[in-house]
C-alpha cells in the first residue's frame, strides 16, 4: 500500500479477539501524500462487520473454514481439506477465497500464523517455542516467513515491543 498508493475500500479482515472469538472488520485504507504527490503515510479505519450482516453474507460459506483454521493453526493444513470443508472443488475454493479475502488460502494461513506469533512473542522468551506453537516447525523457517509478512525478524519485533513498553500489538 505504501509503495503503490492504491486505496483499499471495505476489505474484509478477521482478527482474533482477546477471548479467542473471531472479529470481522471492514477496513478502508488510503495513502497520505505530500505536495509532490509522494506517499508519506497511511490513514485508515475499521468497522465491525457483524453489524453489516448483509455485506458479509457471501463470506458465510467460509465461516467453518476460518474457524477450522483458527483451531488447527499449528497443524499442517491442506488447502484441499479446506475446500472439502467448504463443499467446493479445489479450484472453486481457491478462486472464491481469493475473491473474498484478497489473498490465496496459503497466504491467508501464513498471515493468521504470523498474527498468532505476534500475540505470543511479547510473553514468550523463546522464538523457537513460538515457531512450534504457530506451526512453523523450525525457527529458521519461522523467521523467514515472519520477516516476509512483518518486515522485521521476530527478535526485532520482540525488542521493539519491549522498548515501547508494550506487551502486545495488533497485526493485520
Amino acid at each position: 500500500m505504501m509503495e503503490s498508493g492504491v486505496t483499499v475500500k471495505n476489505k474484509l479482515e478477521v482478527i482474533g479477539g482477546a477471548n479467542g472469538a473471531l472479529i470481522w472488520l471492514f477496513t478502508t485504507k488510503a495513502a497520505l501524500r505530500n505536495r509532490e504527490g509522494e506517499v508519506i503515510g497511511l490513514e485508515g479505519f475499521s468497522r465491525d462487520a457483524q453489524r453489516s450482516e448483509d455485506m458479509i453474507a457471501p463470506f458465510h460459506e467460509f465461516r467453518a473454514c476460518i474457524e477450522y483454521l483458527q483451531e488447527h493453526l499449528k497443524d499442517d493444513i491442506s488447502i484441499s481439506d479446506l475446500a472439502d470443508l467448504s463443499c467446493m472443488s479445489l479450484s472453486t475454493f481457491e478462486r472464491k477465497f481469493k475473491q473474498h479475502f484478497s489473498r490465496t488460502p496459503k497466504q491467508y494461513i501464513l498471515h493468521m500464523k504470523v498474527h498468532e506469533a505476534c500475540r505470543l512473542l511479547p510473553a514468550t522468551q523463546s522464538i523457537a517455542r513460538v515457531a512450534v506453537e504457530t506451526g512453523f516447525g523450525g525457527q529458521s523457517y519461522f523467521t523467514k516467513q515472519f520477516r516476509s509478512v512483518v518486515g522485521i525478524t521476530p527478535k526485532q519485533y520482540q525488542r521493539s515491543l519491549i522498548a515501547a513498553g508494550r506487551r502486545e500489538t495488533r497485526f493485520s
